[in-house]
């Protein structure tokens, strides 16, 4: 006789969870109502159904005794069939939907790492979700995402690579499932990797070397594992860009008249964000905002006055110098 783990939300959101044989899930409800209501001594008939919050989560335990199955990083949202609804209003029986998560009557769609799921003897993955104050929505994953939690598609792991400075030692490995035969054969099938770098060992997918040139590089890696299943993933390593400042500063001012830096008043650089701005020398009371490039300034008296401002990011800096004439 099957045996079946229930788990019946009582007043208050209490839980009673019953491991019960049963001969079909019906029955397996029934029963473990019953046990939860004699369990806290409840006077309440089985019939006042008012004494369940909603419907129980039932899971038919499987030959291991292991009742369900937790993914946690799942490539995809898996599409689902929706079997039963109590007191819900956004879904209805028979829709096919993603797997979801329920706040309140709203369907919010996500993917499910993390959330647990049931395998019965059909074969199918089940998903039952409470909702808050409401009831339930549950059903089955539709086969196609049945299959591919069982079977999961070899293919790269690793997502982004990261960054690398000029003239900075780069050692990376790409990753992928544990479910290939190796060896495995890495290439670059399209794009280029930065200058300095190469695919070291093709066998283990390391990307190694030291990067001569700024730039972002966009290449195609494939892998092929030894029984030809393959996968292809494009890729992106940036070598930051040093800043280079190409805003014209205005060099004149007038005394009592607030500097205008140029049109929008502010130092302007290419270069790979963020760049931060600072004012390395100049007259007293002139700022230079470190993230808007913003300059501040009103001259209190005429001359000839020397300034140096200097743009900054994680691959170097650029100064531009130039003199304000205030008349």
């Amino acid at each position: 006789m099957p045996k079946y783990q229930v788990d019946v939300k009582m007043l208050a959101e209490q839980i009673i969870t019953v491991i019960i044989e049963a001969p079909d899930e019906q029955t397996a409800e029934l029963a473990a109502q019953l046990e939860a209501l004699q369990r806290i001594g409840d006077s309440i008939e089985l019939a006042d159904t008012s004494s369940f919050n909603s419907r129980p989560e039932i899971v038919l335990l499987n030959p291991s005794g292991d009742p369900e199955l937790t993914v946690t990083e799942p490539p995809t949202q898996y599409a689902a069939i929706v079997d039963h609804v109590v007191g819900a209003t956004s879904v209805s029986e028979g829709d096919v939907v993603d797997l979801v998560r329920i706040t309140g009557l709203n369907i919010e769609v996500l993917t499910i790492a993390g959330q647990k799921l049931t395998y019965d003897q059909d074969q199918f993955f089940n998903f039952y979700v409470a909702i808050a104050g409401a009831g339930t929505v549950g059903g089955k994953l539709t086969e196609e995402a049945c299959e591919e939690l069982l079977n999961p598609p070899f293919g790269f792991t690793t997502e982004e690579l990261p960054e690398v400075l000029v003239g900075q030692d780069y050692n990376q490995t790409l990753q992928v499932s544990d479910n290939g035969a190796p060896p495995f054969l890495f290439q670059v099938i399209s794009g280029s990797l930065p200058p300095g770098l190469a695919l070291a060992d093709p066998t283990f997918g390391i990307i190694s070397g030291t990067a001569t040139t700024d730039g972002l590089y966009t290449f195609t890696m494939k892998v092929t594992d030894s029984q030809t299943a393959t996968d292809e993933k494009v890729y992106e390593i940036l070598v930051p860009i040093p800043p280079v400042i190409i805003s014209t500063a205005n060099t004149a001012g007038a005394v009592g008249t607030p500097y205008v830096y140029d049109a929008d008043g502010r130092v302007e650089a290419s270069g790979s964000s963020p760049i931060t701005f600072s004012l390395v020398s100049g007259p007293a009371a002139m700022t230079v905002d470190s993230s808007s490039g913003l300059v501040d300034w009103i001259p209190s008296s005429p001359g000839i006055f020397p300034v140096s401002i200097k743009a900054t990011n994680r691959a170097g800096d650029n100064t531009q110098n130039f003199n304000i004439t205030v008349t």
